[in-house]
């Protein structure tokens, strides 16, 4: 590669510049001794290079890109590296001289090159570096359909260029993808007649189509799309154009366009699809804040769940007590059940603790899956009111749902699980499976107690609480009770014991000694090779030497 390098190089000296640098070197001569220190051992050495070469201004530009060759005759990738540093260095703050002229020579160099794929790899590296005085180099390979994507791109990253891309979009022919999305990234508002033109045009497919219709989404008025979306039907197509409709108005409702509110306030009429409707509903509730509560109210009535469910969805952005308050106010005159439901859970999963009162209210509902949901929610807000309320129910048709609110409480319920125990019989049996489940020890002596139950589901519910239960205090008396026990209490009664001995076992080793440890190891010598210096082997301590070799 060196030698190719080279030769190169010699064929271009006769036409290299008679600057010289420090140590009387050509341009040439520095190009040569840049490359052959690539790739660089650190940091600090490829800036020396990268200096160097950047030094040899635009003519070392033009020699790197003249050593480029066909891709497809040879490898490039040392000259692209070369090439891509010196990009990179001369960007740098402060050094805008060597900036115009890597400019200057890439300018140049991607003119001369005849090869695609390397006009390609130059138009890229001049997209990092240029200015608006360079978009005409842009401009010019817009319409060549291998070097276009390049060119484009290259003219949406450059500053100022905004009057040469919307050049382009109107002296087009034809509707054109890439020119759509170079509208789209520079927001281009004054492409909006040109593009309203490409989307009307016949000879459009699908994908030009969902570009145009894109770049109208970000830069067009907000009529720009109404036509074609309600051509659509509003559905999804391949061009998409009510999804960019939604999306036009979407960001013009946020800047302030009360024409864009009112359409999209409009998608929420029934009729519409379901999922146009939610999208309006949203831009309304996050672009309207003085109508949010009201917005939010009205749809608690919607036959649609979905709708109703987005509603509470997307008021959680701004939801507070007020707006709480609010639609606690309206759930009484709510005719449905489900309607109620899902507010109830939207006030647990907010964790709305100023609806307590509501949320257990609810609990008595007779629908059942709003007495579920009101538990639910009363497990997630907390609280000694929603605790004592959750308590009730271990004894009627929601214990099951109420114990696992319970077990998963927002609070701290040990005290409230152990008074339970002093409860029907029912509310017992509960409530033995939660301070067995949380490890109340203070509650062993009432565990115990109701050992004795005269309700066979209290007796095997306390059986089973022991091994939650138990401690080391009480390995006497599960001893004694394991000398009498039944054949049907030995398992439970071993699980008591076996957990009393391992808290023991815990609590015995933080006062305790250390366990024992390893006996130290120090080296021995091994019997040295002849006329080698010896080497350690590893052996326990003992307290005499080894009498044998290691």
């Amino acid at each position: 590669m060196k030698k190719i390098f080279a030769i190169l190089l010699l064929t271009l000296v006769p036409f290299a510049a008679g600057a010289q640098d420090a140590r009387q070197r050509t341009a040439a001569t520095i190009v040569a001794d840049g490359l052959n220190q690539l790739p660089a051992q650190n940091p600090k050495a490829f800036d020396a290079v990268m200096q160097e070469l950047a030094a040899t201004g635009a003519e070392g530009i033009r020699m790197m890109a003249g050593m480029l060759v066909p891709a497809a005759e040879g490898k490039n990738a040392a000259v692209e590296y070369a090439i891509n540093g010196v990009v990179s260095y001369a960007t740098a703050a402060g050094r805008e001289e060597l900036a115009r002229e890597v400019r200057a020579g890439l300018v140049a160099a991607v003119e001369a090159c005849t090869d695609k794929p390397n006009q390609a790899f130059l138009l890229s590296q001049l997209q990092l570096c240029a200015t608006a005085a360079e978009a005409p180099v842009f401009v010019k390979y817009a319409s060549d359909k291998y070097l276009a994507d390049y060119a484009v791109r290259g003219l949406i990253s450059t500053p100022g260029t905004d009057g040469a891309i919307l050049a382009l979009i109107e002296q087009s022919p034809a509707p054109q993808a890439l020119l759509a999305y170079a509208a789209a990234e520079k927001r281009l508002a004054a492409a909006e007649p040109a593009l309203l033109k490409w989307a009307a045009a016949p000879a459009a497919d699908d994908a030009t189509k969902e570009a145009v219709y894109n770049a109208l989404a970000r830069c067009g008025g907000e009529a720009s799309l109404a036509a074609a979306a309600k051509a659509a039907g509003y559905t999804f197509t391949e061009s998409d154009a009510a999804g960019a409709y939604v999306s036009l108005l979407a960001r013009l409702a946020a800047e302030g366009n009360a024409k864009a509110l009112a359409a999209a306030k409009a998608l929420r009429k029934a009729g519409m699809p379901q999922n146009i409707r939610i999208a309006g509903l949203e831009i309304a509730l996050r672009a309207d804040a003085k109508k949010r509560t009201q917005e939010v109210l009205a749809t608690l009535k919607d036959t649609d769940r979905n709708y109703r469910c987005a509603a509470l969805d997307c008021a959680a952005e701004f939801a507070d007590d007020d707006l709480y308050a609010a639609i606690a106010r309206k759930l009484p005159s709510l005719k449905d059940d489900a309607a109620k439901t899902d507010i109830i859970s939207w006030f647990g999963s907010r964790h709305a603790a100023s609806q307590a009162g509501t949320v257990i209210a609810a609990i008595a509902s007779p629908d059942p899956e709003l007495a579920l949901a009101a538990i639910r929610a009363a497990g997630r807000i907390g609280g000694q009111e929603a605790l004592d309320a959750l308590i009730a129910q271990l004894d009627g048709p929601h214990a099951r749902e109420a114990s696992a609110a319970l077990a998963a409480f927002n609070g701290k319920p040990n005290a409230a699980f152990a008074a339970a125990l002093d409860g029907a019989p029912r509310t017992q049996a509960n409530a033995l499976k939660l301070v067995a489940m949380r490890r109340i020890t203070t509650a062993a002596d009432k565990v115990f107690a109701l050992l004795e139950s005269p309700d066979a589901a209290v007796r095997a519910a306390a059986y089973d609480a022991l091994a939650g239960v138990a401690s080391p205090k009480d390995f006497e008396r599960l001893c004694d009770l394991l000398d009498k026990a039944q054949e049907a209490d030995v398992k439970a009664l071993q699980a008591g014991l076996k957990n009393a001995l391992a808290r023991e076992t815990q609590k015995r080793w933080p006062g305790s000694p250390p366990p024992p440890r390893k006996p130290a190891i120090t080296p021995c010598w091994r019997r040295p090779p002849a006329k080698k210096r010896s080497t350690p082997c590893w052996l326990p301590m003992t307290a005499k030497p080894p009498s044998r070799p290691c």
